[in-house]
């Protein structure tokens, strides 16, 4: 079976799923997203080489830790744990860390999209659109980078951090979204605080930066991919890379626009 079609089949399957979580949120979207943090973390364990057994409790608790203090006292709580665990990291890494520096990052990576997903989702003017339009944005701009990529090849992008990535693919997978969004217009209405088509284009930049931040952390440690989980993508983190950083990206806008955690 081609790289394509594993990809095509691996969409098929997860992104209705996906989708259902999201639309019935609740406890089952907060199960999800920790699911997916404590398989990140494992990921983010392997890909960096980090065997402290200190650095795998915490990265892999910090989804269930988030997701338990945002359940009992909302998202400030969410932040709190964040920053205690960055600061607890901090004050024990010399003596119990032998990769600090990536544990860290780590937490970071994986902990503060984790809360942005969660902030956003928890929403009560237009949290569900807002968190599907993130969804779908990201993965449109994984597809049309991809498409665009294989169909038309090109001059590199970035040679040096992602040798298959070109100028051709970052344009379809600028492309996509965009039009997807345009002509969404006749048909729904947008309650996001901001013009929907920039939108669009910030989360396509923000998802292909994050697409190249995790192939350069590959680079670094010599990995092609960050697991095997999903046939044709290969790790979890590879599939959710661009999401990472458009999560954060998009709730830094809208905290901006509306002072979402003011209410």
């Amino acid at each position: 079976m081609s790289e394509f079609t594993q990809r095509f089949m691996s969409s098929i399957i997860l992104v209705p799923f996906v989708l259902i979580i999201v639309w019935v949120g609740s406890y089952w979207f907060i199960g999800l997203v920790t699911v997916i943090t404590v398989v990140a973390g494992y990921e983010w364990l392997r890909l960096c080489n980090i065997a402290d057994p200190l650095a795998k409790f915490l990265l892999l608790l910090l989804g269930p830790f988030i997701a338990i203090a945002f359940i009992i006292a909302g998202y400030y709580a969410g932040i709190i744990v964040l920053t205690l665990y960055l600061i607890i990291s901090f004050l024990i890494s010399d003596k119990y860390l032998s990769n600090k520096v990536w544990t860290l990052i780590g937490l970071l990576y994986l902990g503060l999209p984790t809360l942005s997903i969660f902030i956003l989702r928890s929403e009560s003017e237009f949290g569900l659109q807002g968190i599907i339009f993130l969804f779908v944005m990201v993965w449109l701009s994984d597809a049309g980078g991809y498409i665009f990529g294989r169909l038309f090849g090109g001059p590199k992008l970035a040679p040096i951090i992602s040798p298959g990535k070109t100028w051709t693919g970052s344009f379809g997978a600028l492309l996509l979204p965009v039009c997807f969004t345009y002509f969404s217009l006749f048909t729904v209405k947008y309650e996001l605080p901001m013009n929907i088509i920039v939108l669009a284009i910030i989360i396509s930049i923000s998802s292909q930066f994050g697409d190249l931040l995790e192939s350069y952390i590959k680079r670094v440690f010599n990995k092609k991919d960050s697991g095997s989980i999903i046939p044709g993508h290969g790790g979890l983190l590879d599939r959710i890379d661009g999401l990472l950083i458009a999560s954060i990206v998009m709730i830094v806008i809208l905290i901006t626009k509306t002072g979402i955690l003011l209410l």
